[in-house]
């Protein structure tokens, strides 16, 4: 099964930049899009009503340092269902996703003061839901291929912390596929499987209860700060 996912994604890297690549290649390839971004433009823009509902995503409060904390429920996006509709289709979704990274990078200076800087921002990414049909077909794995690279570009040098939790083999799998071509920055990430008992004490330890929804440890009377989608 490993020599299957890992021949979609070679395919996918290959027919896409034509040819014999090599790793560094995809690297630079996959994060031109964020980089040559414009951030304001990308703020401004209104997505589709149909990306927006299908791919919500939340600011859901502040740390003990008043650093943002972002909440993505991920294993309930269902990208394989973008790409199966087409290439206009897929460009939407990308923008979106451009644009979402475009907001946690501009809430890394909400709380920002002379006094009391602030510069970077937390993610908590629920993978619950997240099956074998988002990494069955090369243009699906090769959207969040490019995603992943998107996100390590965007956080560079502003992740404060950042939980993946209830990880399985499907992503677990993808995850050590993809790794390679995501660069260093993937040890601030930290996966875990669907055990509260081993993730809920790391993201308490630096999370409040009142800034993430209940099911995560928070307060029952959680309410995010804001909801895009």
């Amino acid at each position: 099964m490993y020599l299957i996912y890992l021949f979609l994604l070679l395919f996918y890297a290959n027919s896409s930049l034509g040819g014999n690549v090599s790793v560094s290649e995809v690297r630079d390839k996959l994060v031109e899009d964020f980089a040559r971004s414009n951030i304001q433009e990308l703020l401004n823009w209104e997505a589709p009503t149909d990306i927006r509902k299908d791919f919500p995503y939340y600011l859901t409060g502040y740390d003990n340092d008043n650093v943002s904390i972002w909440f993505i429920a991920f294993g309930h996006w269902d990208v394989r269902k973008v790409t199966d509709q087409g290439t206009a289709k897929e460009r939407q979704l990308r923008k979106y996703l451009r644009q979402m990274l475009a907001q946690m990078i501009d809430s890394s200076q909400i709380n920002s003061t002379d006094k009391e800087p602030v510069s970077e921002f937390n993610i908590l990414m629920d993978l619950e839901g997240y099956g074998y049909n988002q990494i069955s077909s090369p243009k699906t794995l090769g959207l969040l291929l490019w995603f992943a690279r998107q996100m390590f570009k965007a956080w560079e040098g502003m992740l404060k912390h950042g939980y993946i939790i209830n990880s399985n083999f499907v992503f677990g799998t993808a995850w050590e596929l993809i790794r390679p071509l995501l660069g260093p920055n993937t040890f601030k990430i930290q996966v875990f499987g669907s055990s509260k008992e081993k993730w809920m004490p790391t993201v308490l330890q630096n999370f409040p209860r009142s800034a993430i929804p209940e099911r995560y440890g928070g307060t029952k009377d959680h309410k995010p700060v804001e909801v895009y989608g």
